[in-house]
């Protein structure tokens, strides 16, 4: 699975288990229909905070678009990772999108739905799910919701019920969905009744904390000759008994030239400029993948290349032995040459006969690399060097 996709109301249905049936979030009634124009690129993130009022906890589940097929003319299969932070878990969930219809699965497209949404969503719009006979949903609202992520202004509210009995027991949801975001807010309930006692299995509320809709292609990543980039190096280094020698440089990397090689691979050389002298490097295109390689001097890029798009929770390869690159979260970052709004953080490792290195990166889309943080130690001094950009400038 690979490419973009109608995420649509991908990750906002993701949300399978959000609880708890409440009237009481600050809502106006509205008009306007809520369409289709759901967030659908791989690398988009989602945050949300999750109270389970039964066991009185609280969690921060991340929701990432990592991958997406598409299937005939018009469906489209998407792929979304799920990590819950407090919890230590991680999952899968699927959404695929027909024309007007989105559904989700937990785990596989093979198996039913366990939710679908029928777009556009108009006031008093309803229809049938995939989960029993009377799997019903009803667009009830369409107006403001506030959630800590944001105040909105144009939000659908979809009540759901399913798999209801006459001693009521059962399962009910409210989910406020906002075109151009997804799932804001989310309430589910669901209840057993044994004919005498009812007991409540599920009470859950999601609520969005964050959402992060930039994403990075191989294309966003600046590559063209005259594209330079200048970082602050800040290197700490050994120097025997307990102590640390910290030296302070200046590099410009510079994209000097560009060619094909015979494997048909495009590249473009990197020249690399500090007081320890002029260093090269090829930087190599092919298919959605960047690639440093090593030329003539030890460089803090060694061993370095990504596979786009990014995404937080994608991983791929290294000829390592170490655990697998991937990127660890979206995150601001500041620099002294200006602060950037979404980065993607990524993490990687690498080593052997004794040499082993970690690298983190902040790769803002449309800059490159805003900064850099490499450990290493083996056979060649130990290192543990940051670089910060401090000024560029794009080549058009």
């Amino acid at each position: 699975m690979t490419a973009t996709r109608s995420t649509i109301a991908i990750f906002l249905f993701s949300l399978v288990v959000i609880v708890s049936c409440g009237d009481d979030l600050p809502t106006d009634h509205g008009a306007g229909p809520i369409d289709s124009h759901f967030p659908n690129a791989i690398g988009m993130l989602w945050k949300y905070q999750v109270y389970d009022s039964l066991t009185e906890t609280t969690d921060t589940i991340w929701f990432s678009i990592t991958d997406t097929a598409t299937f005939g003319a018009d469906e489209l299969v998407t792929e979304r990772r799920e990590k819950h932070v407090v919890a230590d878990y991680f999952g899968w969930r699927y959404l695929h999108f027909r024309a007007d219809t989105l559904e989700i699965f937990d785990d596989s497209v093979g198996v039913s739905a366990n939710e679908r949404i029928v777009f556009p969503l108009e006031l008093g719009s309803s229809w049938t799910g995939p989960v029993a006979v009377d799997d019903t949903s009803t667009v009830t609202l369409v107006g403001q919701i506030e959630v800590p992520a944001a105040k909105f202004s144009n939000g659908a509210r979809i009540d759901r019920s399913w798999n209801l009995d006459f001693e009521g027991g059962g399962n009910w949801s409210q989910t406020w969905v906002v075109p151009d975001v997804g799932v804001v807010s989310r309430h589910r309930r669901s209840q057993f009744s044994d004919g005498t006692n009812i007991t409540v299995t599920t009470n859950e509320t999601w609520e969005l904390i964050e959402y992060d809709l930039t994403t990075f292609g191989l294309r966003q990543f600046p590559n063209k000759i005259g594209t330079a980039w200048v970082y602050e190096e800040i290197d700490s280094v050994s120097g025997g008994l307990d102590t640390v020698a910290v030296t302070f440089d200046t590099v410009t990397v510079t994209i000097v030239d560009s060619g094909r090689f015979e494997s048909g691979d495009s590249y473009t050389l990197w020249e690399f400029v500090s007081r320890n002298g002029i260093d090269t490097q090829y930087v190599v295109t092919g298919e959605e993948r960047l690639s440093f390689l090593h030329d003539t001097i030890f460089s803090p890029l060694w061993d370095i290349y990504y596979d786009f798009p990014l995404a937080v929770g994608r991983t791929w390869g290294l000829e390592s032995f170490a655990p697998v690159p991937e990127v660890l979260d979206k995150e601001p970052v500041v620099t002294p040459v200006q602060p950037f709004a979404s980065s993607f953080h990524t993490r990687m490792y690498g080593g052997g006969f004794n040499d082993y290195w970690t690298q983190e990166d902040w790769l803002v889309p449309g800059v490159g690399i805003a900064r850099i943080r490499r450990w290493q130690i083996g056979f060649i001094p130990w290192m543990n060097r940051t670089w910060t950009l401090i000024d560029y400038y794009l080549a058009n």
